[in-house]
């Protein structure tokens, strides 16, 4: 799988680098399959090793995005030297966050580089907007206006 595949869904990319020893790298697995359903991100998982030895980590957890490298070289070329490391990259394919070394360190990534949900409720009214036709009951009568 290219970096290019991983950016066709237009959100940016989280890149983890990660590896199937790594205790701190298992107890980021339930965040990772977070990110993932929420759907804002497009969650990559960076490991090395055997295919059964991160299935046994990562299958519990349903992520989708689980790719092997030969030994650190993937890792190694984006600088991430130590597990797990995380950076994000744009939909353009630039590079949009420095490494993120430790698993708080990914968190407080993730929660800078995550796009904003839709508000909650309604932006207000701008100046010069027409007003919402509403019609709304009194509390002596009850009748509605």
């Amino acid at each position: 799988v290219s970096l290019d595949a991983l950016r066709q869904s237009g959100k940016p990319v989280l890149l983890v680098f990660s590896d199937p020893n790594c205790r701190a790298c298992t107890g980021l697995l339930p965040s990772l399959a977070a990110w993932q359903a929420d759907g804002r991100l497009t969650v990559a998982l960076v490991s090395r090793g055997t295919p059964a030895a991160n299935r046994v980590k990562t299958d519990p957890h349903g992520l989708a995005n689980v790719l092997l490298q030969q030994d650190r070289e993937t890792a190694l070329a984006y600088g991430a030297d130590v597990t797990p490391t995380a950076v994000v990259i744009r939909p353009s394919g630039f590079v949009a966050s420095p490494l993120a070394r430790g698993t708080e360190d990914i968190k407080a990534l993730v929660a800078r580089a995550l796009p904003p949900l839709a508000p909650a409720q309604p932006a207000p009214l701008a100046v010069g907007e027409a007003v919402p036709s509403i019609t709304l009951a009194t509390l002596d009568t009850g009748d509605a206006y």
